[in-house]
């Protein structure tokens, strides 16, 4: 299928979720071969990232942070739009808790144990614009200039700084995956760095 102005998607399991011109789109890709556009959200279009987990997708919008219930795929509906006004360049979840960037405003964490009703649960203003992060469990990784900065979210909801790396490079974007590494698109079409991370907590830099 052909979607016009996609602009973010994710995958979980057998279903990928897509923003384009005409809305949410709920796709089965369980035959790789013949995927299929089961579900449909109208009008909601714009979003800058969407990250998918269990039966909701959470999407990072200009207007806010729109959390979707997917738990019937040929039929997803608008759980809320949190933050409403706001515009939120991206989001990452970690243990019951969702964690959006703000551009020059900073961190904010989201407890969204009850996810039709999330609650700010603690926030940090962090230097210059953020827009990519990842979390893994109560670690929150920012994109920073040339490295990264590192956070932990305590059980307040409080984000804390943890460290600085300095990678002596300018990263696009990130994902965590398993908890055990970091991988970075680099700006100016130079590649991708990988960051090994022999904790949650205590990092490695290493290209």
């Amino acid at each position: 299928p052909y979607f016009a102005g996609t602009s973010a998607v994710s995958i979980s399991g057998d279903h990928l979720y897509l923003s384009a011109l005409d809305g949410f789109h709920v796709i089965d890709i369980s035959d790789p071969a013949a995927p299929g556009d089961i579900g449909l959200v109208a009008g909601h279009y714009g979003a800058d990232h969407m990250i998918g987990q269990d039966d909701l997708v959470y999407s990072a919008h200009q207007r806010g942070l729109r959390i979707y219930d997917v738990s019937d795929p040929s039929n997803p509906m608008l759980l809320t739009n949190s933050l409403e006004g706001e515009e939120v360049f991206d989001v990452a979840l970690g243990d019951h808790l969702a964690v959006v960037t703000l551009g020059d405003d900073g961190l904010q964490v989201l407890d969204v144990g009850n996810p039709s009703k999330p609650s700010v649960a603690g926030s940090v203003e962090t230097p210059g614009t953020t827009e990519v992060i990842a979390a893994y469990e109560d670690v929150v990784y920012r994109v920073k200039d040339t490295g990264l900065q590192v956070f932990r979210v305590t059980s307040s909801g409080r984000p804390v700084e943890l460290r600085s790396v300095d990678l002596g490079l300018r990263p696009g974007s990130i994902a965590v995956v398993e908890g055990e590494f970091l991988y970075l698109s680099v700006s100016g079409r130079q590649g991708v760095a990988i960051v090994s991370l022999a904790s949650p907590r205590h990092e490695r830099a290493q290209s």
